[in-house]
């Protein structure tokens, strides 16, 4: 099969083509060649499939082609109903800092720093939260280095941080394993403690096998900078990095005419948490079993945060 990936991580070799053609015919009211997606004035189309779409589903379900289908379906029904999401919607949420993409790792992906510091479970509003994570992964996408599909996340714990935020965490982990199977690259966790790993073991409950294997929880900040160059990494971590994150530097990644539609529609009817967070892919989390097998553990209080081990690891750098 004539399969047009420019992506070099994506690996042909976790897909097989006949699956690839079956997913093709099947999803062809929503398929666009290269050709059409070099249009840059063709009317914007959040359900879209193109060639390295069907490849990653069928990647991110080992190559099964009902379960890839299965999601892929539930993907496009999901960003139908809920794309586009435009900044003024979330503002107040990427006003916090919380998500902030700048520079990239040592393989060219696009580096998006999670601080946690900057995230407060007790405050939080959950539909700008999930929403903000949506735009800047949707804004990240959209201008992506050519060559590359997926991104990379840096968890920064530095203290003083609020906790794990489980209902958000439990309610983002479907769509962010799902809307976005094989999106990202990795996920770098810095610095990692005693409790931070404690955070780790709960977390883990909400993510599927593939989303786990990405997961790398890193004690020494020299293990970091192999794979994140330090002039991408922020001082307060040990980098060098003091770039300021503006907000009102920041564009829809829509066409105007979108952009006006969508203002327009959110003057009739406001966006619900509710709709936003109904993602239910075949393979998403069974929240009754979680809820069961993690009771209903509360965030730590920073006065009873564990000090981090060698945070900044200063004599092996």
């Amino acid at each position: 099969a004539d399969i047009d990936i420019s992506s070099n991580d994506i690996d042909r070799s976790k897909f097989s083509a006949k699956n690839w053609l079956k997913m093709k015919e099947k999803f062809h009211d929503h398929y666009v060649d290269k050709q059409i997606k070099l249009n840059k004035s063709r009317p914007y189309n959040p359900a879209e499939v193109d060639d390295e779409t069907i490849a990653r589903y069928l990647i991110a379900r080992n190559d099964n082609f009902e379960k890839a289908s299965e999601l892929l379906a539930s993907v496009l029904k999901w960003r139908s109903s809920n794309l586009p999401i435009l900044k003024c919607e979330c503002i107040q949420s990427l006003e916090t800092k919380r998500i902030v993409v700048n520079g990239f790792d040592r393989e060219g992906h696009p580096l998006a720093i999670i601080s946690l510091r900057h995230h407060n479970p007790k405050t939080r509003d959950l539909m700008q939260s999930g929403a903000s994570a949506v735009w800047m992964l949707e804004s990240t996408l959209s201008n992506m280095p050519e060559g590359k599909s997926k991104v990379s996340l840096l968890i920064d714990t530095t203290l003083p941080n609020n906790g794990l935020d489980l209902e958000l965490l439990k309610n983002f982990s479907k769509i962010f394993q799902g809307v976005y199977a094989e999106r990202v690259y990795q996920i770098i966790v810095h610095p990692t403690s005693v409790l931070i790993y404690s955070f780790w073991n709960v977390a883990k409950l909400f993510m599927d096998p593939v989303t786990v294997a990405k997961v790398k929880p890193i004690v020494y900040l020299y293990a970091v900078k192999e794979l994140i160059d330090e002039q991408y990494l922020p001082t307060s971590m040990g980098g060098s990095s003091t770039y300021e994150f503006k907000v009102d530097e920041l564009q829809d990644p829509y066409p105007e005419e979108v952009i006006l539609q969508a203002q327009a529609n959110l003057q009739n009817k406001s966006r619900s948490a509710e709709a936003f967070y109904a993602f239910t892919g075949p393979d998403a989390p069974a929240t009754a079993a979680i809820d069961a097998a993690i009771g209903s553990p509360k965030p730590s209080q920073q006065g009873e945060e564990e000090e981090v081990i060698e945070k900044n690891d200063s004599e092996k750098n």
